[in-house]
């Protein structure tokens, strides 16, 4: 290598590094050229924001510091650059610059719809980048997406129309169906309809009974999903049932049936329905017979009843050049309608033309009704015109510029309902001569369709009323502290799944007279609807007043014989009382007056003996000393039983005075505290007694058992109500036995003759707590 190949090299890299540079820097010119270029030129709006934030890191606002030509078409907002959003709309709504601060913290691009209600009044759809070197800034590409919201909407709304219609459609088609089924179980005809059975060949090898009504069932039994092979008679049956599948021909046949025993006969009819047939069957036994009897011609009666009663068809609107509507171009016709109206030829036919009595009976006034507003009806008519003299139910439902119209004969539910009818004069006759009230509530609405005259009578209303008031009459009637157990025994009959099951409620009502009443009531459930929930409940209520009355009184009676009794033993406990306490008088008086004085003047005598005058003066006087002691101690034993029979402190300075004179005697062995609350006043002289006595005997039962030092005894009268409560620090003992000592029992016993308590707690070791209670009225205890 010569020397001057490195200076070369060099001198090569650095122009080479130049020029790549230069390139470098051409290429970022036109990239970046491009770059504002292509955002100028999108529909799409786009933007550089620099997020402002608060003290505590939340964002408050941002700052626009790039925006594309777009931008014042997608926003409004004209010379941007520099402004802030506040700034620009002061209210603009805060989700928006929570979901870019979101986007800056995060450092992740985020595509989400949001509303500017405030600035386009719709919405728009972003999406937003955070800048890739500077953390307070992001880049938002946004695009007007109010329409297509709108849309959404009006699309939504209309799905929801949509399948509102379908629904309502759909529940009027169901009930269709139920009616159907409804009408032939209550008819007199037996109707089965069978499926046939084909081979692979196509051939029929049998056929399916796959329904029977009511009639039916009872005839043959339940034969539904049984085939007629399982049958003795399936030959027969099988070449006339293929017959008819195979040749669409109806069969008419008169059939003898053996019944209970009994035979009858049968006009049955043979229709093919689809891939199978149906057999109606009605009972002629009674023209038989007539024909047998009278001998007449054997001229059958032929009877061909529709497979069903449901016919449908589509109606086309014809309007003349104003639009109105006037008539409508049969397009589709079922063939159970074409079998009801025994026409097969009315596609293409005008429906007014060919049935121009709709518009007397105002079928043709519904179906204008329902092309206008879009709003299914449903109506039931007697249709005497046109060769017919039926009742019919019918339903049209708009669909485009057509209806879609069903028709039921419902002739027999007429009749049927003509019946119950009758039946229901027969049951309210039978109400209004019943002796009890008898009604009927709608339980749904809470209202009483029904009342008979007695239930009128006590609540002063008529039926009328009693109806139209709906929910406000037991508002009104029901006595407000039973109304929450009357709601609940309604709620018990609507969780009900038995139709026999009774619930029975005694309450009080208001009649209309502003008087209370009891009333005794048995409830059950008298309707259903489709899904079998109780709708109404059917009760019979009897007014108990008198009983109830008759029964508090008899109550009342008892009670004042108790409180007789009581009475009585309280008189019996003052007399025993009173008599134990005068002849402990008398007894004290005899020991203080007798002995006390005596034994007083031999102590005065024995003092005045002179000891001087014996030859041994000491011997005397100490015998002189002696006798004077034992005199003194008799006297002082004569006061205490004289006190202990009855105290005169009691008698001169009442009850107070008397218990402090007891703990004071007793103070020099145990420390008693005696305190009394409201004994200011002075009570019944037995009352004093009592509590003087059962004071005493607790405080001897202190000394002589528990062992204490210390005690308490507080006595208070606390308006109609004495309370005795002590208490002692001593040894305490386990439970109070019935057979513990006579004292406790003595003044159980005593208390008890009060009406009062005694509650004694004790435990071994803690000491003992004694509370007694018992009430007291002046003059009346």
């Amino acid at each position: 290598m010569k020397p001057g190949d490195n200076h070369h090299k060099n001198n090569y890299r650095i122009d080479h590094d130049e020029h790549n540079l230069a390139l470098l820097t051409q290429q970022k010119q036109l990239t970046e050229e491009k770059y504002f270029f292509l955002l100028d030129n999108i529909n799409q709006g786009f933007c550089i924001i620099e997020l402002i934030w608060n003290d505590r890191e939340v964002p408050i606002d941002y700052r626009f510091i790039q925006v594309n030509k777009a931008f014042e078409r997608q926003t409004g907002i004209k010379n941007a650059v520099g402004r802030t959003m506040k700034e620009i709309e002061p209210s603009h709504e805060e989700h928006w610059f929570q979901i870019y601060g979101e986007i800056a913290k995060s450092r992740k691009a985020r595509h989400f719809e949001a509303q500017a209600e405030l600035l386009i009044g719709g919405w728009y759809e972003v999406d937003a980048f955070p800048m890739e070197h500077d953390t307070n800034k992001v880049a938002i590409l946004f695009n007007d997406i109010s329409e297509r919201k709108r849309a959404e909407k009006l699309t939504k709304e209309f799905t929801l129309q949509l399948e509102r219609e379908v629904k309502e459609q759909t529940a009027a088609l169901k009930e269709s169906q139920d009616l159907l089924r409804a009408t032939l179980n209550s008819s007199k005809n037996i109707t089965q309809v069978l499926q046939a059975i084909r081979d692979e060949e196509g051939m029929i090898v049998d056929f399916r009974y796959v329904f029977s009504n009511k009639l039916g069932e009872r005839i043959f039994g339940h034969i539904a999903g049984t085939n007629i092979s399982s049958y003795a008679n399936h030959l027969d049956l099988f070449d006339r049932y293929s017959r008819i599948v195979e040749t669409g021909k109806d069969s008419t046949f008169e059939q003898p049936l053996s019944i209970n025993g009994t035979l009858r006969w049968y006009d049955m009819t043979l229709i093919k329905l689809n891939d199978g047939l149906v057999v109606k069957g009605l009972d002629i036994t009674e023209r038989k017979e007539a024909e047998i009897n009278l001998r007449k011609s054997n001229q059958l009666l032929q009877s061909i009843f529709d497979t069903s009663l449901i016919g449908m068809s589509v109606l086309e609107a014809i309007r003349d050049d104003s639009g109105r509507v006037t008539d409508f171009r049969i397009k589709i016709v079922s063939k159970e309608l074409e079998r009801e109206t025994k026409r097969s030829d009315l596609e293409g036919k005008l429906y007014l033309q060919e049935y121009p009595g709709i518009k007397k009976v105002g079928i043709f006034d519904m179906m204008l009704r329902v092309i206008e507003s879009g709003k299914p009806e449903q109506m039931e008519y007697l249709y005497t015109y046109d060769g017919f003299h039926k009742w019919f139910s019918c339903m049209f439902v708009k669909m485009d510029d057509s209806l879609v119209a069903t028709n039921l004969d419902i002739t027999e539910r007429k009749i049927a309902e003509e019946k119950i009818k009758e039946d229901d004069a027969l049951l309210r006759g039978i109400a209004e001569a019943a002796p009890d009230m008898v009604y009927v509530i709608d339980i749904r609405s809470m209202q009483m369709v029904y009342g008979n005259n007695k239930l009128a009578k006590l609540l002063n209303r008529s039926l009328n009323d009693i109806k139209e008031m709906g929910a406000e009459l037991f508002d009104r009637i029901i006595y407000a502290d039973d109304r929450a157990k009357f709601d609940n025994n309604i709620d018990a009959l609507r969780q009900t799944t038995k139709d026999d099951e009774i619930k029975e409620l005694v309450y009080r009502l208001v009649d209309g007279y502003g008087r209370l009443h009891w009333i005794q009531t048995r409830r059950t459930v008298f309707k259903r609807d489709s899904d079998g929930r109780p709708t109404h409940i059917i009760g019979i209520s009897l007014d108990i007043t008198e009983q109830v009355y008759l029964q508090k009184k008899n109550l009342q009676l008892r009670l004042e014989r108790n409180e007789l009794e009581k009475k009585q033993q309280r008189e019996i406990f003052m007399a025993t009382l009173n008599a134990q306490e005068e002849e402990r008088r008398r007894i004290a008086e005899n020991l203080h007056n007798g002995l006390g004085q005596l034994l007083y003047s031999v102590k005065l005598n024995l003092e005045q003996l002179n000891p001087k005058l014996e030859n041994d003066p000491a011997i005397h006087f100490n015998s002189l000393k002696q006798a004077e002691r034992l005199l003194t101690e008799a006297i002082r034993e004569s006061r205490r039983i004289s006190h202990e029979l009855m105290p005169a402190i009691l008698e001169d300075f009442g009850l107070q005075a008397a218990i402090e004179d007891i703990c004071e005697q007793f103070n020099k062995t145990i420390d008693f505290n005696c305190q009394f609350q409201g004994l200011d006043r002075k009570l019944d002289k037995h009352i004093e007694i009592a509590v003087y006595r059962m004071v005493q005997e607790l405080i001897i039962n202190i000394i002589k058992h528990a062992r204490a030092t210390r005690a308490s005894i507080l006595i208070t009268l606390n308006g109609d109500i004495i309370s005795i409560s002590i208490e002692d620090n001593g040894v305490g003992f386990r439970e109070v036995s019935p057979k513990r000592g006579i004292g406790l029992g003595t003044i159980q016993n005593k208390v008890k003759l009060l009406n009062g308590t005694v509650d004694i707690k004790s435990t071994k070791g803690n000491g003992t707590k004694i509370h007694i209670h018992f009430p007291y009225k002046k003059g009346k205890s």
